[in-house]
């Protein structure tokens, strides 16, 4: 389930997942968003957003091309009691697109629940990337 909640990192809300089925594995929330079309050269991006998660969670967040057969993960931070930023820095090959963007998770609790903010992704110059 996806709520608003005034826990917020920034600003005057985030969004809360709460997990639903406690199955141990991953799940995910879909988000809403223009997606980043195809250019004809590579474009060095950046990741991110922050999370709070309880003990037995981890969350982070995942771009995909609509085929998914390119996709990027942000690290999925456990044990985040306070607001941690979960980011990832990659090139984005030319000619290929990002269609899909979610909350990526994981938990073993039903009822558990992780805070998510200030979610972005941004174009850097490649010098800007560390190794």
């Amino acid at each position: 389930a996806v709520e608003i909640s005034p826990e917020k990192h920034t600003g005057t809300q985030c969004l809360r997942v709460v997990c639903t089925k406690a199955t141990g594995g991953d799940f995910g929330v879909a988000i809403d968003w223009p997606g980043v079309k195809a250019a004809p050269y590579d474009r060095s991006s950046r990741l991110g957003c922050w999370v709070r998660t309880g003990p037995k969670s981890t969350g982070g967040i995942q771009v995909t091309s609509g085929d998914w057969r390119f996709w990027k993960n942000s690290p999925r931070e456990p044990n985040a009691i306070d607001w941690t930023e979960s980011t990832t820095e990659f090139v984005l090959p030319a000619g290929q697109e990002l269609t899909h963007a979610r909350l990526h998770m994981s938990s073993s609790e039903t009822r558990s629940s992780i805070l998510v903010d200030d979610m972005y992704i941004i174009e850097i110059q490649p010098q800007d990337i560390a190794p």
